[in-house]
């Protein structure tokens, strides 16, 4: 074993990953739905842009 750390310490820090996973999650779940209002409802070329050229 390279270090060891405390088991509250090793809680804290699964605390943290995983709010900073939840975190990152709902900002790709927001992210994409922008992309979809753009598409959808403002009908602009946002959507386009992201995704290229589909052949």
């Amino acid at each position: 074993m390279l270090f060891s750390i405390s088991r509250a310490t090793a809680h804290d820090l699964k605390e943290v990953h995983e709010a900073l996973g939840n975190v990152l999650l709902w900002l790709v779940i927001l992210h994409v739905a922008a992309a979809i209002w753009h598409h959808r409802f403002v009908k602009d070329d946002t959507l386009t842009r992201l995704t290229g050229p589909l052949r």
